[in-house]
């Protein structure tokens, strides 16, 4: 994914975001504040009505909006879950449980167009694999390395970190990689009357 003056960078939006929450807004001008919002949220830690209405791109999609609408807008955002109080303030909001974005984060899809090329369905398959399996960190480190042996391919990716689980990283990372046991889990389903 190319980035410039007229292509902003990407922002991440959580699917909550699309599965949760898109539904309940009907607002265009709640849903359009909210995204800008989000969008400011994936480089600084909360967000204000001022920082809104300061912000270029909330002048050119939201006309005419002032800070009484903003605060209002930014309230409906809130109500809906999109955002939250920023330690209990009303003037300062961070993104709604589940939305929350880390300044930074690239995620694989980015990483896979910006180092190897474009994407295929097949491909995009093996990545979302690949993280959900695999902590972001590694991710990262796998396709930094090939890039610096230049070896621009998914394949050989997918071997760095298949060998980081099974004989841990050289920095001292262990050996496999645990995602935290869900005990609920086993309580759902088939046989969840046995596990209770």
């Amino acid at each position: 994914m190319r980035t410039g003056p007229d292509l902003p960078a990407s922002v991440p939006i959580a699917e909550a975001f699309f599965t949760r929450l898109l539904p309940k807004l009907d607002d265009a001008r709640e849903l359009k504040l909210a995204l800008h919002a989000l969008r400011l949220l994936a480089s600084r830690e909360s967000v204000s009505a001022s920082d809104l209405l300061a912000d270029e791109a909330v002048r050119q999609s939201l006309p005419g909006l002032d800070s009484d609408d903003a605060e209002r807008l930014l309230r409906q955002a809130c109500a809906h879950g999109v955002l939250r109080p920023m330690d209990g303030e009303a003037a300062e909001f961070k993104a709604g449980e589940g939305l929350e974005v880390r300044a930074g984060q690239i995620n694989i899809f980015e990483l896979y167009e910006q180092n190897i090329g474009l994407l295929s369905p097949l491909i995009a398959e093996e990545l979302k694999e690949a993280e959900q399996r695999y902590p972001g960190e590694w991710i990262e480190g796998a396709f930094r390395e090939a890039v610096a042996r230049n070896v621009r391919n998914w394949r050989y990716i997918a071997r760095i970190l298949e060998r980081w689980e099974s004989q841990g990283r050289a920095d001292g990372e262990p050996k496999r990689y645990h995602r935290p046991i869900d005990p609920a889990k086993y309580k759902r389903g088939r046989y969840g009357h046995l596990v209770r």
